[in-house]
């Protein structure tokens, strides 16, 4: 029987397969190093598209919530308008003032409108410096309303008074307090022989008064308004759930 060869790798062999392994192993380690940076970037990318999409959400929030604010400062202005004085109105105002000092246990003694003080005329030498300023001024567009001012004298103690200014605030109509002006009155004797001192108070208050044609406009709802700003919104890609529905 011939005897069974031995094969033994030779070196050549050795150092090729020895190659091949090292090759193999770098190429597999930059597919995981491309793998990993590639995930990395589409990691970077949807974490962006959800910042995006978190700030799309709250500029959306925010829409709502100006919506809102637009909606609440329209009702309040409205209110404001039914709650401004129609110049028919002065003789009943003035009425209801005194009614309104004799239910806190004030004595009017006088309730009457304060004439405007006309306003002073320019100097010569100004007319030439402030004649531009004074042509723009014209141009301006006055308000809807013009505020007049009233005088309620009465006599009372100075809770009577205070109870007063708290009634105001519960007015029907809008009224400012200027200011109020209390001095002592003459002293009297009651029917139990003390003697009471009454206080002179005046109040110098100020209505305004809205025009008749003035307080027959603004049937606007303010929406229309309100939409085509939404509308400038949707132009550069943004749009809210709300539009045109409240």
């Amino acid at each position: 029987m011939r005897p069974r060869r031995r094969l033994e790798p030779s070196r050549g062999s050795l150092m090729l397969l020895a190659g091949g392994s090292v090759v193999a192993l770098l190429l597999c380690i930059a597919v995981v190093v491309v793998g990993m940076s590639q995930i990395s970037s589409v990691r970077a990318e949807l974490a962006e598209k959800q910042a995006q999409v978190e700030d799309g959400r709250q500029f959306a929030r925010l829409l709502e919530a100006s919506e809102r604010n637009y909606y609440q400062a329209l009702d309040e202005l409205r209110h404001l308008e039914k709650s401004a004085t129609p110049r028919s109105y002065i003789p009943t105002l003035l009425k209801q003032l005194e009614e309104l000092g004799k239910s806190v246990n004030l004595r009017v003694t006088g309730v009457r409108p304060i004439p405007d003080q006309p306003r002073p005329q320019r100097k010569s030498s100004q007319e030439g410096e402030e004649g531009k300023n004074g042509s723009e001024a014209e141009k301006e567009t006055p308000p809807p309303y013009q505020v007049q001012r009233i005088e309620v004298k009465c006599e009372g103690s100075y809770a009577d008074a205070l109870s007063f200014l708290n009634r105001l605030t519960t007015f029907p109509k809008i009224l400012t307090v200027n200011s109020v002006d209390i001095t002592p009155g003459a002293m009297s004797r009651t029917g139990s022989g003390q003697v009471s001192g009454k206080l002179e108070i005046t109040f110098n208050l100020s209505a305004f008064i809205l025009d008749e044609k003035d307080a027959g406009n603004g049937q606007d709802d303010g929406r229309g308004t309100f939409r085509k700003h939404n509308e400038q919104l949707k132009d550069v890609g943004v749009t809210n759930r709300n539009s045109g529905t409240n």
